[in-house]
């Protein structure tokens, strides 16, 4: 049980990790792009709102960050039971 639920632990953390990594660097790849294609122009947003834009996707990549390492644990701890050997406890008849 611990296995399946760490598993899905570190798997829905890293899914919100690389959501917040992708809504982080969005407006950066925007802003370039738009210098690239109009480098004379001003910006369609500029710089300060670039970043307060930037650091709504940190905030919610650091969200995913305490599920993902609450599961690499639980997962650490199944691999350390089964390599003693005392994953459940049996009776011996």
């Amino acid at each position: 049980m611990k296995k399946y639920l760490g598993l899905a632990l570190v798997l829905l953390g890293g899914a919100i990790m690389i959501t917040g990594m992708g809504l982080a660097l969005t407006p950066l790849i925007d802003l370039y792009r738009n210098n690239l294609e109009h480098p004379l122009d001003e910006p369609a947003t500029p710089e300060s709102q670039t970043k307060s834009r930037m650091l709504r996707g940190v905030y919610v990549g650091a969200a995913g960050a305490p599920l993902m390492i609450a599961g690499s644990i639980m997962l650490k701890i199944t691999m350390i039971q089964r390599l003693r050997g005392t994953r459940s406890p049996r009776k011996d008849q």
